[in-house]
């Protein structure tokens, strides 16, 4: 039996991708290659990816089964994608994949509906948002008066959206910190240390915990002839999945600015400069519980 040239190896892989290419969905256009497909009494094959059809309709076992060993393109193909995937690595694939389009992050609050490849994310929000980004993760807010702000932070090549809000009438401050992550479900910490004339305030918050809501009155009380209240948040990548659980109770409160008083007054001090007196009124919510996070521009 005579050997394959490699001139036929390369015939038969034509063919074979041109077969390929014929198995696509009949409702979104993409591949047959992300489980279950379903087939309808049209005969019409439908991907995993698409919503069931209301009419009756077979799952498709045969074609799964056969179809487990054919690798198969990346949707995002296109736009530039070279990963060629077996069904079983399909659904992880697309979800992380960074050729993949998203809408821009800052569509909440501003006017831009532009989609981006998710790898030239950061890239275009510093070209088009330059003036959103929180430089060094510094922010600011005056006293007095109600204050709102969206934003953007870059942190190690990762974009989040960085939400805050003081309520002048009983001193909260709310902020949340969502990354603006390509399908990876990644927990990140966060500390907020807020400074006020010569008293300091820090807490840790969490991207699964959603908003963290801190009442300011021993920063207020203590203001002097200070007229705003002067911030800045640390972001970390969380090591230790277990560290974060859907509860509340995942990040207490506690001093994450050790004192610098003497060992005299640590027995008063339960944040620098806060008295700790003032630390029952320091809560931490779930975001499905504060109206004003999914309000909008």
């Amino acid at each position: 039996m005579g050997q394959l040239t490699s001139s036929h190896m390369e015939f038969v892989t034509a063919q074979a991708r041109a077969w390929v290419e014929k198995l696509k969905c009949a409702n979104c256009g993409n591949f047959l290659s992300y489980f279950p497909i379903h087939t309808t009494l049209k005969s019409q094959n439908i991907c995993g990816r698409c919503p069931t059809p209301s009419e009756t309709v077979i799952r498709n076992q045969l074609y799964e089964l056969l179809s487990l060993q054919i690798q198969f393109p990346c949707r995002y193909a296109g736009q530039g994608c070279p990963a060629n995937k077996f069904p079983a690595e399909i659904p992880q694939h697309e979800l992380q994949c960074t050729f993949k389009e998203l809408k821009c992050p800052t569509q909440d609050f501003t006017d831009c509906n532009t989609k981006v490849c998710y790898r030239n994310l950061i890239t275009h929000c510093q070209v088009k948002h330059r003036d959103l980004f929180l430089e060094k993760g510094l922010f600011e807010f005056p006293l007095g008066w109600y204050h709102k702000h969206d934003g953007l932070l870059e942190h190690r090549n990762q974009l989040f959206i960085v939400r805050r809000k003081f309520r002048v009438e009983d001193n909260l401050f709310q902020i949340s910190v969502t990354p603006s992550e390509c399908g990876e479900d990644t927990v990140w910490l966060y500390r907020v240390h807020l400074t006020c004339g010569s008293a300091e305030l820090g807490v840790k918050g969490n991207t699964k915990v959603g908003v963290t809501e801190i009442f300011l009155d021993s920063l207020v009380t203590q203001k002097g002839k200070a007229s705003k209240i002067s911030g800045k948040l640390f972001v970390m990548k969380s090591s230790n999945p277990k560290i974060v659980k859907d509860d509340i109770k995942a990040l207490p409160l506690r001093n994450v600015f050790p004192s610098t008083k003497s060992d005299s007054t640590k027995g008063q001090m339960g944040f620098r400069g806060i008295k700790s007196e003032s630390l029952g009124k320091m809560v931490q919510k779930r975001k499905d519980r504060l109206p004003f996070y999914a309000s909008r521009k």
